[in-house]
């Protein structure tokens, strides 16, 4: 079944094959086609709707019908709402909604660019223009579907797409440009990409949003798509560094929570290394001295002062050694938390500035109790020193 834009493919076609172009209205443009088997019927077909004139009113098509012969005509293009034959972009942008969406059902168009070829839509073929065009299509329906807040459409100001920051700031661009305003964007293709991957989308979106509000705010509504297009490339750097930005004090408030719960782990096992003979130990050189009290001073040699004095030496040993245990304990718990230091700051080593007092924390605690350790080690020695003295007065003088 022939649709209402199948009787004017002879005009695309025709059109399309003109040499010499040159418009002299909106709907008349004159040109030369070369006669051939594929431009013949053409020329029949639009020349029975009477559409075809020759130079000075004369007929373009006689009885010398030479293949490779030239004609010279004029064309007067079919005006219908269901096609569209533009002199060029800015032509074809005239109408608003052309600038935001393609027209819709059986609309078919084709558009001008002199030199540069045609670009008709039904057949597909696309020109750099046309690129530019569904370019600047494809970044309205990103920013109409995937961004914007609030679209409003009117006949007479065409489409507005509304945008609410995160702190509240409203921002209304009317989407107005001109063929001269078309370009490349392939920055559309990789926002879509980045606001449709997770995680983060929500943040992403708020993110795009802020910058959209702060690069274009000082612009009127109606050049703000423009400056836009002109700064997507921009827009869409800063909106890498903003989410990175984002990465880094999300995964520092990560880092910083597991940071804390590791510090709870790390004090709880230095305290523990000390905590569990501390009380003892303080108790070590009374015990000692308590000792040296039970030796009787007979002025020579005792089996009891001996006895005492033995088991006060191998006390001290052996306290020496759950010492020097407990200090082997201390340092592992220690080379453990520089090893987590360590990693932290070659794999964040931005956050770690950060995070460092908390490590700065077990570093004094260890120390502390290092030096508590080495107190205790004296006060055992010094309980013996008592002992060994206290032995050799009652036994030499």
């Amino acid at each position: 079944m022939e649709t209402s834009t199948d009787k004017y493919e002879p005009y695309f076609r025709l059109f399309l094959e003109m040499q010499n172009r040159r418009w002299v209205e909106d709907v008349v443009v004159s040109g030369t086609v070369e006669l051939n088997i594929r431009t013949l019927p053409l020329l029949l077909s639009v020349n029975e709707r009477g559409m075809l004139n020759g130079p000075d009113g004369e007929a373009i098509l006689d009885e010398e019908l030479t293949d490779g012969s030239v004609r010279k005509f004029s064309l007067t293009l079919p005006r219908s709402p269901s096609v569209l034959f533009a002199k060029d972009w800015g032509y074809f942008l005239l109408q608003f909604e052309n600038q935001f969406r393609l027209p819709q059902g059986n609309f078919d168009f084709l558009v001008d660019e002199q030199e540069n070829g045609c670009y008709w839509h039904k057949n597909g073929q696309r020109t750099k223009m046309a690129d530019a065009y569904f370019d600047t299509l494809s970044c309205i329906d990103f920013l109409q579907s995937a961004v914007a807040d609030h679209v409003q459409k009117a006949a007479q100001s065409g489409l507005t797409l509304i945008f609410w920051t995160d702190k509240g700031e409203k921002l209304e661009i009317l989407v107005r440009y001109g063929a001269g305003d078309m370009r490349p964007l392939p920055a559309v293709g990789a926002l879509r990409q980045t606001l449709d991957t997770a995680p983060h989308k929500k943040e992403k979106h708020g993110i795009l949003k802020r910058i959209l509000a702060e690069r274009l705010r000082n612009d009127q509504p109606d050049a703000r798509f423009v400056r836009l297009l002109e700064r997507l490339d921009e827009i869409r750097e800063r909106l890498n560094v903003e989410y990175q930005t984002f990465i880094r004090e999300f995964s520092f408030d990560k880092i910083r929570e597991e940071v804390e719960d590791r510090k709870l782990e790390y004090m709880v096992k230095l305290n523990n290394a000390i905590s569990d003979i501390q009380n003892k130990f303080l108790a070590v050189p009374i015990a000692l001295l308590l000792a040296s009290g039970q030796m009787e001073n007979v002025h020579g040699w005792s089996i009891k002062n001996s006895l005492v004095l033995f088991g006060a030496v191998a006390f001290t040993i052996i306290l020496q050694l759950l010492l020097r245990n407990q200090r082997h304990t201390l340092d592992a718990v220690k080379s453990e938390i520089d090893g987590k230091a360590e990693r932290l700051k070659e794999k964040h080593q931005f956050l770690f500035e950060k995070i460092e007092t908390a490590f700065s924390a077990l570093d004094k605690r260890y120390t502390n109790s290092l030096t508590l350790l080495r107190f205790m080690s004296t006060a055992i020695w010094v309980g013996l020193v008592i002992s060994i003295g206290v032995f050799s007065f009652y036994t030499f003088y």
